[in-house]
């Protein structure tokens, strides 16, 4: 405190800042203070966020390839199935002196699976089955043209979008059936 000068009454403090400034650095301060920690909860929160869907995109390829291989397998299982159902009938056939000839609307879907699924089998597997497979394939070949049902040569009667093309199929199957003896050797 000090006089200055100006009369008895009148004195002057000397501050270094006038409580307004101080207010205001305060404010200031405060407000630096609040967006500091804002930013700080924000970039908490993505980095849970962001580890919260990891944590889900983990589960999720896991729970997938559980599911394929279960669903791989129960495919599996209906193909073999199937290739004892018709070489049971085969075998009944050929017992009373007849060539069995399976529909192609039966086989079709059947070479269609095998070629799907395969492709992750070991390759015994997969000479067996497309062996297996091979024979009526075969039988279907050397059926007449003359019954459309039954050979894969004739052209397609009545087929439907959900009918695979027969030609690039039997190509296909082929070529499985060639790189599995192959690869099984």
């Amino acid at each position: 405190r000090f006089s200055s000068g100006r009369g008895p009454g009148y004195r002057c403090y000397l501050f270094a800042m006038s409580t307004r400034d101080r207010l205001l650095q305060d404010v200031r301060r405060k407000r630096a203070s609040r967006e500091a920690q804002r930013q700080q909860e924000a970039d908490l929160e993505a980095k849970h966020r962001r580890e919260r869907e990891g944590a889900l995109l983990i589960q999720r390829v896991f729970r997938g390839l559980r599911v394929r291989r279960r669903w791989l397998a129960a495919e599996d299982a209906t193909l073999q199935k199937q290739l004892r159902d018709l070489e049971n009938v085969a075998q009944i056939v050929r017992g009373k002196g007849q060539l069995f000839v399976p529909p192609v609307a039966a086989l079709l879907p059947m070479m269609s699976r095998a070629l799907r699924q395969r492709s992750g089998a070991s390759p015994e597997d997969r000479v067996q089955i497309c062996s297996r497979l091979a024979v009526f394939v075969v039988a279907c070949l050397r059926a007449p043209l003359a019954a459309p049902k039954l050979s894969l040569c004739a052209p397609a009667v009545g087929t439907t979008a959900s009918t695979p093309d027969r030609m690039p199929l039997v190509v296909r199957f082929a070529k499985s059936l060639l790189a599995a003896v192959a690869s099984g050797k």
